[in-house]
């Protein structure tokens, strides 16, 4: 872009400004994420303990309450954060590209994209790379992601409507 030499300088920190604001909504995408699935774990965690406290009880069950699992934890909040952060981002800002504005119909353009081309990348990425994180296997994850996807898409979107 050629500009007068005098304006080179507001060009440069305009520049400087959308890469910054894009790296600061980026960072705080990943932190969300990450904390959200910090935070989701650990409930699912304090719930499979309660399960099993009951079944233990009612005698259905034998063996020792689970403890917590830490690594667990983290596996899902590096998961949410650099999977699902990063992707979440990058989605959203694309799909402001293609559907600018506010309206009718433009919400309705975003919820389609969002859910049909995004939703099924996301969640195969999510079982893919847990299961491969949790196995180091990488077919493994592949066997997750392949006999998972459709339902977790199918509940994904019957919870959507």
């Amino acid at each position: 872009m050629h500009l007068p030499h005098h304006m080179h300088h507001l060009h440069h920190n305009a520049e400087l400004y959308y890469f910054t604001a894009t790296i600061d909504g980026l960072m705080l995408t990943m932190a969300i994420n990450g904390a959200t699935y910090l935070i989701s774990d650990q409930l699912a965690q304090k719930f499979e303990r309660n399960w099993a406290a009951n079944a233990i009880q009612a005698g259905s069950h034998e063996g020792e309450l689970p403890t917590v699992d830490w690594v667990r934890t983290l596996r899902f909040g590096a998961v949410g954060a650099f999977w699902g952060g990063t992707t979440t981002f990058a989605r959203f800002s694309f799909i402001s590209l293609v559907y600018p504005g506010y309206g009718l119909s433009v919400a309705i353009g975003k919820v389609c994209i969002n859910q049909l081309v995004f939703s099924p990348i996301a969640h195969g990425g999510i079982l893919l790379i847990n299961e491969w994180g949790k196995t180091g296997s990488f077919l493994a994850g592949w066997d997750k992601l392949r006999y998972n996807l459709l339902e977790v898409q199918l509940v994904t979107w019957a919870t959507k409507i």
